[in-house]
């Protein structure tokens, strides 16, 4: 099975009357290294790349004209074309791989930024000729991926990927990714350069990509992009292979030759822990004459051989296209050995997810009657769950820490609010706001006496003169708690939040994965409305209490009396000092006695107005300690008869009878109209599924074998 964006475009099985053309790339494994190999290759065959898998492969790039197609023919001993409008315009994916028959399969790869329309036109195209027409059929794919790019004058590259699949008993396991060459100095393609950067990083960036950066020894490596490229990305030189093409370009004994001569021996500043490597390409005639690759072999060793081109100090590894065959054999058998611990993760992880996908995708294949009784079910375990929220018993595996955010610990963040709420009330509760400064009490603070003293005579009545309706009291409460209800209504507001989110919260996680369109029914049909109607109660609630802190005061409550009766007590107590104090002033020595006229004198008031202002502050004491013990009534009464009763209590109750959802209801929305595509793609799935199960088998086989 290939990816979704990908056909197979038809290939053609060839007898046993090959050219030399088509017997490249032998013996480049071992048995064992092709068992490995021949596991990659497997994936890589089922396009599990394309399944954000990356797998090891070899990635051919370089400047536009630095010999990429010589090297890539050099290897494959298959012909590339040249010059212009080739395949270098696009990615070119070659793959090799060990069958009985020998066969070429040719296909395009669209990208996923193709538009749905534009890739039949891409699909039609297939090779129906052999590797001598292997020039033509790439410019029909060029001209298939470019054409409509062309005729709407945007790039003339393409993101698309064409893929030659090569087959037969003398080919080995291996793939080779020839990369858009990178423009260099031309201002007229500012699009394709962003364009080509990007498709090349998208390649060399792959930690599983081993880089075969080639460089033209007839220019100066300091002016070739793919240097500065492969730093970039590799900047300890790890998984880069350096390949020089042109030797002979350089003039012998010229600085320029002495220079790429040492770069291959790895001794100048582009050094490379995968070393350098050097082929001679094929010059113009030799192209046009189309020489076989064994004489091209020839004549490359005859060049490297001859000291007169100075190129003979280097190591016989380090040039000619059999020895790179090695090499490369052994760079991608090593990385390959290397990426099988990060290989066998990948798969699990993806395995687990996949599994993830099915247990969804299969919930929403179930038959009406299964999914009536799974949401039944789902609906008695959010009822339990709820009623455990409320109350805090978090005795159930759904209440992990690490399974579930604060939100879903209801009773939890409710308690914060409340001790939130408690504080507010206490820090912004007063209406009446003076500083206390000199060491005063409220009671006694002048400018809390002069306020009452002045709300005393606005309101005035039809009492005796220096004496005070005590009802002025509940005036001076009245505004003096004044904030209370919009605080709580505020702390309401909030505690109902922190209960619609945690209802969401347990809606989303019991139904989102196998009844998602049920989930969105009943919150948006059933659930926000009755939520919002126990908002409403609160409020409602929270009004009556309203109306009854607006009342005259009135209380029995003995905190009250006794508080009271201590204030009085310690006023007469002062009285007393002060009257021991002047006595003892006028008559020094004597005994002090308390009669009647001493203490008299102490409690006579000189003046109505004064008398008043005594009452003034009498009243403000009695308020000040009223204020203190219907403050607490007040915070009881808000968290026990607005946010306990009316949005707590028996909240639990919004799942019972199935949410309100009657049969009929449920049957017109859990199933929608892309039935038949979720079962097109649970099958695909399920079938990607076992083949990543087959490959983890076998990754884990190959970690033995290899000793990793």
């Amino acid at each position: 099975m290939g990816s979704m964006n990908e056909k197979n475009l038809g290939g053609h099985v060839h007898q046993d009357d090959r050219t030399p053309w088509e017997s490249g790339v032998k013996s480049l494994q071992s048995e064992k290294e092709r068992r490995l190999l021949g596991v990659i290759d497997e994936m890589r065959d089922f396009d599990i790349h394309y399944d954000n898998i990356d797998l090891p492969q070899l990635v051919v790039c370089g400047d536009q004209s630095s010999g990429k197609s010589s090297v890539l023919e050099a290897i494959s001993k298959i012909p590339f074309p040249r010059g212009e409008n080739t395949c270098t315009r696009f990615v070119t994916e070659i793959r090799f791989r060990k069958s009985d028959q020998i066969s070429v399969t040719v296909s395009i790869h669209s990208h996923k930024s193709r538009e749905m329309s534009e890739q039949p036109h891409l699909v039609q195209f297939s090779d129906q000729e052999g590797f001598s027409q292997l020039p033509d059929l790439v410019q029909t794919a060029t001209e298939r991926m470019l054409g409509s790019q062309k005729s709407g004058g945007g790039s003339r590259f393409s993101r698309d990927v064409l893929r030659i699949e090569i087959r037969g008993p003398d080919r080995q396991s291996l793939t080779l990714v020839d990369l858009p060459g990178l423009i260099v100095n031309d201002t007229r393609q500012g699009a394709d350069v962003g364009l080509v950067e990007e498709i090349v990083r998208e390649y060399i960036t792959n930690p599983k990509s081993i880089i075969l950066a080639v460089l033209d020894a007839g220019q100066d490596a300091d002016n070739q992009a793919i240097i500065a490229k492969a730093k970039k990305t590799d900047p300890d030189g790890r998984r880069t292979f350096g390949i020089v093409t042109k030797p002979d370009v350089p003039p012998p004994h010229s600085d320029s030759r002495k220079a790429w001569i040492d770069i291959v021996q790895n001794k100048r500043e582009y050094k490379f822990e995968k070393g350098w490597h050097t082929l001679l390409n094929r010059d113009f005639q030799q192209v046009r004459d189309k020489i076989s690759p064994e004489t091209r072999d020839q004549h490359e060793r005859r060049f490297f051989m001859d000291p007169a081109n100075e190129w003979s100090v280097i190591s016989k590894d380090d040039w000619g296209v059999d020895t790179l065959r090695l090499r490369l054999q052994k760079l991608l058998y090593g990385l390959a050995r290397e990426s099988l611990p990060q290989l066998l993760d990948e798969i699990t992880t993806r395995l687990m997810r996949m599994d993830e996908s099915l247990e969804k995708l299969n919930a929403g294949l179930k038959t009406r009657e299964e999914m009536w009784n799974i949401y039944k079910d789902k609906c008695n375990d959010m009822c339990d769950r709820v009623n455990a929220g409320v109350s805090g018993k978090y005795n159930d595996y759904f209440y992990t820490p690490n399974n579930l955010e604060d939100a879903g610990y209801l009773r939890a963040e409710i308690e914060k609010q409340y001790e939130r709420f408690s504080g507010d009330l206490a820090l912004r509760g007063h209406g009446i706001k003076f500083p206390n400064t000199d060491g005063y009490s409220p009671e006694t603070d002048p400018a809390w006496v002069d306020k009452v003293h002045r709300m005393l005579d606005k309101t005035t009545g039809e009492e005796l003169k220096g004496e005070v309706d005590p009802q002025r009291l509940t005036l001076l409460f009245w505004e003096h708690s004044e904030p209370w209800t919009d605080i709580a209504r505020e702390h309401v507001r909030h505690c109902f939040a922190r209960c619609e989110s945690y209802i969401d919260l347990i809606i989303r996680r019991h139904l989102s994965q196998e009844l998602p369109l049920v989930r969105s029914y009943i919150w948006r049909a059933k659930v926000k409305d009755a939520l919002k109607k126990r908002q409403e109660n609160a409020i409602k609630e929270l009004e009556n209490i309203e109306q009854d802190r607006q009342r005259p005061v009135k209380t029995y409550n003995t905190h009250f009396l006794s508080l009271s009766q201590q204030v009085y007590n310690q006023k007469l107590y002062k009285i007393v000092l002060r009257a021991l104090h002047e006595e003892d002033s006028t008559t020094p020595g004597l005994e002090l006695r308390l009669v009647p006229e001493v203490i008299a004198k102490q409690v006579q008031v000189d003046t109505p107005e004064k008398q008043r202002r005594e009452k003034a502050e009498e009243i403000l004491s009695k308020m000040l300690i009223y204020y203190d013990v219907a403050r607490d009534g007040f915070i009881h009464s808000v968290i026990h008869q607005v946010m306990e009763r009316h949005l707590l209590h028996q909240l639990h109750r919004l799942f019972g009878d199935n949410m309100g959802l009657s049969r009929e209801e449920f049957d017109n929305i859990w199933k929608d109209d892309d039935y038949g595509q979720r079962e097109a793609k649970r099958n695909e799935v399920q079938q990607l599924r076992d083949s990543l199960w087959d490959y983890q088998g076998k990754i884990q086989d190959c970690l033995i074998d290899h000793n990793v």
